[in-house]
């Protein structure tokens, strides 16, 4: 099976913007992984049935230290967990990983 982790700014956006995606995947044999920030939206998102793990905090905030955080953090998970294929990861509205073999 292949795993996909799908990784979002925030749960808010995630559970707004790619849910359907993330249906979509799963119905169709994937083993979906969503890395987002704990703001709020994880339990909903997690009772919808998907693995989640929580990243850093939420990279929106101001100064670029929110930034290199996440990007640390998601580094960490990616390279301990391994074998993902990776969605786009967008810093505003810039892809720095775009469906990347991790």
């Amino acid at each position: 099976m292949k795993r996909i982790a799908l990784i979002e700014n925030t749960g808010k956006d995630f559970f707004k913007a790619r849910m359907r995606l993330a249906k979509y995947l799963k119905n169709n044999g994937f083993e979906i992984t969503v890395i987002i920030p704990n703001d709020g939206y994880l339990t909903k998102i997690e009772e919808a049935n998907f693995k989640v793990i929580p990243v850093g905090k939420i990279i929106r905030g101001k100064g670029i230290s929110n930034q290199i955080k996440f990007a640390v953090d998601l580094y960490k998970i990616l390279k301990k967990k391994g074998g993902y294929y990776v969605t786009a990861l967008v810093f505003y509205n810039k892809n720095l990983i775009y469906k990347t073999k991790l």
